[in-house]
């Protein structure tokens, strides 16, 4: 039994940042411990976090290379949810500017610079992904948010009409990978012009349709 999941992350940008929570927990120590300075500690956690966030960059500049030619290039959600792209954007700077002055200005306490250096490179990996990584499909599978997925692990796809009136022209796309204890779903909104096509191509991978058999969620 398969455990579901709506997914957003799925590989590369979660090792990066679990990677830079371990250098953060050892820095925080090292700075509670007194065995380093505050601003020390802080240069620390900003020039680890550009190295891994241009590491990160780097990684998915090669997967896009090797993806292999792309056939169907999906819009960003700038376009196809730009409402809710522009709140989470604002929110995100926002947090961004709260935590870049309270470092800044020194007025952060030592135990909660791991939380804040966390936020930053977050938001700024996820601001990156919104602006400048697209997904697109081809004959080798799916690049979905710096990752590549390959078309034998994509087991089953469905799609759903959106609710909002702004998104006609659009079909939400629903893709079903299976991992050992559980499924993940990650969401595409696809152009209509586009449907007739990319089905064929899912069809053609033998990936499942289930549009017909799936519940909403």
């Amino acid at each position: 039994m398969h455990i579901f999941i709506r997914s957003y992350y799925i590989g590369g940008e979660i090792i990066f940042t679990a990677i830079y929570l371990i250098i953060n927990i050892i820095v925080m120590w090292l700075q509670i411990s007194n065995y380093i300075p505050l601003n020390i500690a802080g240069f620390i956690a900003l020039i680890m976090g550009v190295a891994l966030l241009l590491l990160d960059i780097l990684r998915i500049k090669k997967i896009k290379q090797k993806a292999g030619e792309i056939l169907f290039l999906m819009e960003s959600d700038w376009r196809t949810s730009p409402l809710i792209v522009s709140i989470d954007i604002t929110l995100a700077l926002i947090m961004f500017a709260i935590s870049v002055l309270t470092i800044v200005s020194n007025r952060i306490p030592n135990e909660y610079l791991l939380y804040y250096a966390i936020t930053i490179y977050v938001l700024v990996s996820e601001l990156y992904l919104i602006f400048n990584v697209k997904s697109f499909f081809t004959e080798n599978g799916m690049f979905f948010r710096g990752n590549m997925i390959k078309w034998d692990e994509i087991k089953f796809y469905r799609w759903k009409e959106p609710r909002f009136n702004h998104l006609k022209g659009y079909t939400i796309l629903f893709l079903n990978k299976e991992d050992i204890l559980w499924i993940r779903e990650f969401k595409l909104m696809t152009n209509n012009s586009q449907r007739f096509e990319l089905e064929k191509l899912l069809q053609h991978k033998k990936v499942e349709d289930m549009s017909g058999s799936t519940n909403d969620r």
